[in-house]
């Protein structure tokens, strides 16, 4: 498709979504969305993309009453779902796309994606609405240049809008060519989207063999401000089973900085690998001991000045008295270290119950026997 087709579509897209209606279809399907022509060409654009209409299949728009009452509908419905009954949100997301109303859809699936970006349901239905509607009018296309647009956007713009449209971007992903799409993974490592960050991310574990990979997704593991992004970034590095990952993780178990200290023990869960318990058990006993607390004082006192003696020098018949003076100081000083941090414990105690699949919380010497025993 021609450029100028792109951008008006483009332009389209962005101009009708604020003003969705229900279109009604000769089958009875309906669809919310809104109908432009692009260049004599129908198309439909919705909250999850574009495709092109049929002519003769549109039957008009759905009564404004109608549309009024399934919205009242899915509202109620919306309202009695039960916070964090994620199937009961995936269920209420299918029954928007069978009425048509994808804003619903879209509202429902993004609120599970958010708490449980790993749920099968939800990405079962985000697979299907992937292969039902175009992202972008250049997607498909034949031509070497609609492509290389189609690459650039998924990952600059679509991505970018929330993490619903990520994942429906990794599905288009998944039917490109790896090459096409290492080096925008790369890029976008870097992007200010969580949703583009996470895209990359999850793009790269396809890109095993691309040693340069590893630098940034190790530091996404580390320090990326979301966990959807971290653990994406470390099941990249998982695919290879490398041991050294577990290496690296665990010597950041050992920093200064207590936030690295969590991701850390996040990273080595997600990689699963046995090599990770070690480090985790030494670093909850330093913890329970104190090793490696932030020590730190707080000083309340006052300070006097005073004479304390003379320095007497003679110079020319005269005697000079030099004052020297000094300072008093009293008052009180606390002195503490940060014996253990209940919340650093149970990043260490959940970690380790994933690896091993125990739970012997933060009794350290329990630990130190599991591993004494899986040592013999």
């Amino acid at each position: 498709m021609s450029g100028r087709i792109h951008s008006l579509l483009m332009i389209a897209m962005a101009s009708a979504l604020p003003a969705q209606q229900l279109i009604q279809f000769e089958d009875g399907s309906r669809v919310e969305g809104r109908v432009t022509r692009v260049e004599g060409a129908s198309m439909i654009v919705t909250v999850f993309g574009a495709r092109p209409v049929v002519a003769g299949t549109l039957d008009g728009q759905v009564p404004a009453d109608d549309v009024s009452r399934l919205r009242a509908l899915y509202a109620e419905q919306a309202e009695d779902v039960v916070p964090g009954f994620t199937a009961g949100r995936v269920a209420l997301a299918r029954w928007c796309m069978e009425q048509g109303l994808l804003s619903g859809a879209k509202e429902q699936i993004e609120a599970v994606v958010r708490v449980d970006p790993d749920s099968r349901s939800a990405n079962a239905l985000i697979g299907e609405i992937a292969a039902a509607w175009r992202l972008d009018t250049a997607e498909g296309g034949a031509k070497p240049r609609d492509r290389r647009r189609f690459v650039k956007d998924l990952f600059s713009r679509h991505a970018a809008k929330d993490l619903t449209t990520a994942m429906i971007a990794w599905h288009k992903a998944q039917a490109l060519d790896p090459a096409e799409t290492l080096r925008p993974a790369l890029k976008g490592l870097k992007h200010k989207s969580a949703g583009v960050r996470w895209l990359s991310a999850r793009v790269l574990a396809r890109h095993r063999n691309h040693p340069e990979r590893i630098n940034p997704l190790y530091k996404r593991a580390l320090v990326d401000p979301a966990s959807v992004v971290r653990r994406a970034a470390v099941r990249s590095l998982k695919v290879t089973n490398d041991p050294v990952f577990a290496r690296l993780f665990a010597k950041n178990l050992g920093n200064p900085k207590q936030r690295l200290r969590m991701t850390a023990a996040e990273a080595l869960a997600e990689l699963g690998l046995e090599q990770g318990v070690e480090p985790l058990v030494g670093a909850l006993k330093a913890l329970a001991s104190g090793g490696g607390g932030v020590r730190a004082h707080i000083a309340v006192t006052t300070q006097k000045a005073y004479v304390k003696d003379f320095d007497v020098e003679i110079a020319q018949a005269a005697v000079i008295a030099d004052p020297i003076v000094d300072i008093v100081t009293e008052g009180v000083v606390l002195d503490v270290t940060v014996v253990g941090i209940s919340v650093e414990r149970g990043a260490y105690t959940r970690a380790l119950r994933r690896l091993t699949g125990e739970g012997f919380g933060a009794d350290v010497k329990a630990w130190e026997g599991w591993l004494r025993r899986r040592q013999k």
